[in-house]
């Protein structure tokens, strides 16, 4: 009599206990969750709340009770999860565009020709492209925010690197031919034609450098313009 008086008595608070768990991730006024771990503990208080009342019988008493509010206590735990499941998804995210924007930052530091300057833009481009889509109000809205603002500008000086030395290599091409056309009238003893197209060579030579100083705002600016030397032995070669 008394174990089974015991036995009741434990029933009931275990539903009780497990009524006055959720009341707190049920509350209209809550405000929203401000950290993964906090939704993780909402998870967990959600599961113990529903694991205590799924062990009532339909037997016993409390049942009915029970069955009143366990479909509710379902449905919130699986809001919870769906929440969990997308705020941890989008944390990944913002985490992935910090790394890849983290190893841009650091070719920039070393890019010279075209493609190095490009694959620095284009790393910036997907991670700022990711952060965009982060929703206002998530967890990482705010982390995403600032570091749409840091890495903005940084795009910017890669885009335009990009071009210019896209543009030098242009230049450098032209000049290239030029100065090997000239050599081969040089051989023919067509000196004015070589003439020519050595001052078209030495022409573009200075475009590809002009492309480097145009909009340089500094010294170590200019050391990331790349022009291989192999036009210069050329030159000297003549």
């Amino acid at each position: 009599m008394v174990n089974s008086f015991s036995e009741q008595s434990t029933k009931i608070n275990q539903v009780l206990k497990a009524l006055q768990m959720p009341s707190s991730p049920q509350k209209a006024n809550q405000p929203p969750a401000k950290s993964l771990d906090e939704l993780r503990n909402r998870q967990k208080l959600w599961r113990q709340a529903i694991t205590s009342l799924e062990i009532i019988k339909p037997s016993n008493e409390l049942y009915g009770l029970v069955k009143a509010n366990l479909p509710s206590y379902q449905n919130s735990l699986k809001s919870v999860n769906d929440q969990l499941l997308k705020e941890e998804t989008w944390v990944q995210k913002i985490a992935n565009a910090t790394t890849l924007a983290q190893a841009a930052t650091k070719r920039q530091i070393t890019a010279k020709s075209a493609p190095e300057w490009q694959k620095v833009e284009s790393d910036f481009q997907t991670a700022i492209s990711t952060l965009k889509i982060i929703p206002i109000g998530s967890l990482g809205s705010e982390d995403a925010r600032k570091l749409l603002a840091e890495y903005q500008p940084k795009i910017i000086v890669a885009r335009d690197r990009a071009k210019k030395q896209q543009l030098a290599a242009t230049f450098y091409q032209q000049a290239m031919k030029a100065a090997s056309q000239a050599k081969v009238y040089g051989n023919q003893n067509q000196w004015q034609s070589a003439v020519k197209s050595w001052e078209r060579a030495v022409q573009s030579a200075y475009a590809a450098t002009a492309v480097r100083g145009r909009g340089q705002g500094s010294r170590e600016q200019g050391r990331n313009f790349f022009i291989p030397s192999s036009f210069f032995l050329l030159l000297s070669f003549s």
